[in-house]
């Protein structure tokens, strides 16, 4: 018991335990090493934050007071009583056991595999219930990929069983640019016809003026912007801005330069370095996922979380609408249904020639 007790951080081991669950709400990122799973990262959080939080003092008395015959005066007195100290047994973890047995965290960040490493973001307690917000708002992602020339494997990773091998000598980090740029402009026309607009239309100008000129419905993965950030053939770097990713997505998009250079070319490394608001800097390594550091992330991470950039964007094209729901959360007297009539509304309005 002494041991376990060891795991609790100075910050809050003499705050009661309820105190500190209250403050578990809201979202924060963690850094997921590749060869782990994103369900597994959040379960290791999850177990490590209901270990710690039973480590934390009960608000029971430790002793309290019990009326018992007093045996020194029983021969004077058979009705002779007296109050004694006794230990208090009502928080034992052996009387009552574990308060905590269950918490409600649930993944935010969407694209990691079991090989993809980087940012991932997790939704604790009532950030719960904003998980559907954030993903409908398709906020951008952005990733460094490491490829290395010269072979292809079925799995499009340096890991996979290589099936070509070529050579790499004529490739430069000019033509590698000049690819990414092909890739990019074919990505823009995705964007465009999936905005659900006319682009030539007074409201395309209109969303565009406003930023939300964004692609809305069931859309693949999108590439925002591609750049060869460094180059040491056979291996090099690109730096991917994307919406709606994949990490096995990108690995092929490091396939497919590698086919238009006229060569071949594999991933090495996917890593996410940032996701909306949440980048590297507040990202938890594994050391760090305890009670404390999470407590310190929440209160970093949930003012990055602008409430107004979680709406969907067929709300944020209400502009009276969006007001209406942002003031400093989303306002609870909305109900579903009419949130509903909203979406509904912003969906069906006429086109403005």
């Amino acid at each position: 018991m002494v041991k376990n007790m060891a795991i609790v951080s100075k910050g809050v081991k003499n705050i009661l335990r309820t105190e500190v669950f209250d403050r578990l709400n809201g979202h924060f990122a963690v850094y997921k090493p590749a060869d782990v799973l994103p369900g597994q990262v959040a379960s290791r959080v999850k177990h490590a934050l209901l270990r710690d939080l039973n480590e934390l003092p009960d608000p029971y008395p430790e002793s309290v007071v019990k009326i018992v015959p007093d045996e020194a005066r029983l021969d004077h007195n058979p009705n002779a009583l007296t109050a004694l100290s006794v230990p208090s047994l009502a928080g034992h973890p052996l009387v009552k056991g574990r308060k905590y047995k269950s918490l409600r965290l649930r993944l935010l960040s969407e694209g990691h595999d079991l090989k993809s490493s980087g940012v991932m973001a997790l939704a604790l307690q009532e950030g719960v219930e904003r998980v559907d917000f954030y993903k409908q708002a398709r906020l951008p992602s952005q990733y460094i990929i490491h490829g290395r020339l010269g072979f292809a494997t079925f799995s499009h990773d340096i890991e996979g069983t290589i099936v070509e091998k070529s050579t790499y000598g004529h490739v430069t980090q000019p033509k590698i640019e000049k690819v990414l740029s092909g890739l990019l402009r074919m990505s823009q026309k995705d964007i465009i016809r999936h905005s659900g607009v006319n682009i030539q239309s007074q409201e395309a100008y209109e969303l565009a003026s406003r930023n939300l000129l964004q692609p809305s419905g069931d859309i693949p993965c999108l590439l925002l912007d591609l750049r060869c950030s460094k180059f040491e053939p056979p291996d090099f770097e690109i730096e991917v801005h994307c919406l709606r990713e994949s990490a096995q997505y990108l690995r092929k998009v490091i396939n497919d330069v590698g086919l238009f250079l006229k060569t071949n070319a594999v991933s090495i490394k996917v890593r996410k370095i940032q996701e909306g608001p949440f980048s590297l800097d507040n990202c938890l390594l594994r050391k760090d996922w305890r009670l404390d550091p999470i407590l310190d992330a929440l209160r970093t991470c949930n003012p990055l979380m602008s409430t107004y950039k979680l709406l969907p964007i067929e709300l944020q094209k209400d502009e009276l609408l969006a007001k209406r729901l942002v003031k400093d959360n989303i306002s609870k007297d909305i109900t579903q249904e009419e949130e509903r009539c909203f979406v509904h509304r912003a969906e069906s309005a006429p086109l403005k020639e």
